[in-house]
């Protein structure tokens, strides 16, 4: 696990990671939060909710880049 955040934060999974949780994370928040941003009922709660649409998919894809880069070394 810790190799896997070490790697993350070296950003080696940025190029991969990021326009899947861009798609992703804008997807999950027009369908979440999207209602409550239209209706102008921001709160930090509601910001949280809305980074962490991002930051989910931007793990999980991370995850599943260096998940399918181990079974290849293990092959």
């Amino acid at each position: 696990m810790s190799e896997a955040l070490h790697w993350i934060l070296l950003g080696r999974t940025l190029r991969p990671a990021l326009p899947v949780s861009a798609v992703v994370g804008t997807l999950l928040s027009a369908v979440n939060e999207g209602s409550a941003v239209i209706g102008g009922r921001v709160s930090r709660v509601l910001i949280l909710r809305t980074v962490l649409n991002y930051v989910v998919p931007f793990l999980v894809a991370s995850w599943g880049f260096l998940s399918s880069g181990r079974r290849e070394k293990t092959s």
